[in-house]
C-alpha cells in the first residue's frame, strides 16, 4: 500500500473552476491528511492559498522543478515531427476527454483516468523515449525526489495535475 495518497485536481474550465475547488476541499476533508503536497503545473500557489485557508491545522506545500523542458526544433526531421505532432495532439485529445467526462473531482480521481494517462505515456515513452525523458521524467523524478526527501509518511497527500497522476501513484507503491 502506498503511503502517499495521490489526488487529481484540474480546474477545468472557468465557470468550473469555484465549485470544483471547493469539491476538492470536501474530498481533503474526508482523507484527513496529515500534510498535503501540491505539485500542478500551474495554479499551484491559487489552491495552496484556498488549503491553506481551509485547513489551518495542516501543512500545506507547494513541490515543484522549474523544468523548462523543451525538445530542440532546429535540424529535426519531417517524420520526427509529425512524431511530435501526433502525440502531442493525442494529450490534447484524452486531456479534453477527460475534462467533458469529468463531473466533479471525485469523479476525475478515478481508475480510469489513471489507465487512459498511463496507456498513453507508456506509448509516448516508447514512441518518443527522448523527448519523453526531457518533457515529462525529468521533472517527475525531481518532484519524487524532494517528497522522499520530505520523508512522505502514511496519511500524506499529494495533489497533481491528471497527466501526472498515474505515475506518482506508481511510483509510491514501489517505495
Amino acid at each position: 500500500m502506498s503511503k502517499l495518497e495521490v489526488l487529481i485536481y484540474a480546474p477545468g474550465k472557468e465557470e468550473h473552476r469555484e465549485k470544483s475547488l471547493k469539491e476538492l476541499v470536501s474530498l481533503i476533508s474526508g482523507l484527513n491528511p496529515g500534510r498535503i503536497f501540491i505539485s500542478l503545473e500551474s495554479n499551484s500557489e491559487s489552491v495552496r492559498n484556498k488549503l491553506t485557508e481551509e485547513f489551518k491545522n495542516i501543512p500545506v506545500n507547494v513541490v515543484e522543478c522549474d523544468f523548462a523542458g523543451k525538445v530542440p526544433d532546429k535540424g529535426q526531421s519531417t517524420d520526427l515531427q509529425v512524431k511530435r505532432k501526433v502525440l502531442e495532439l493525442g494529450l490534447e485529445t484524452i486531456a479534453k476527454y477527460v475534462e467533458n467526462i469529468n463531473e466533479s473531482v471525485e469523479s476525475l480521481n478515478s481508475e480510469i483516468t489513471m489507465s487512459l494517462f498511463r496507456a498513453f505515456f507508456i506509448f509516448y515513452s516508447n514512441a518518443m523515449p527522448e523527448d519523453y525523458k526531457i518533457l515529462y521524467e525529468d521533472r517527475r523524478m525531481c518532484i519524487l525526489g524532494k517528497l522522499v526527501h520530505e520523508k512522505i509518511e502514511h496519511g500524506d497527500l499529494l495533489i497533481v495535475s491528471p497527466w501526472d497522476a498515474y505515475w506518482f501513484k506508481d511510483e509510491f507503491e514501489k517505495l
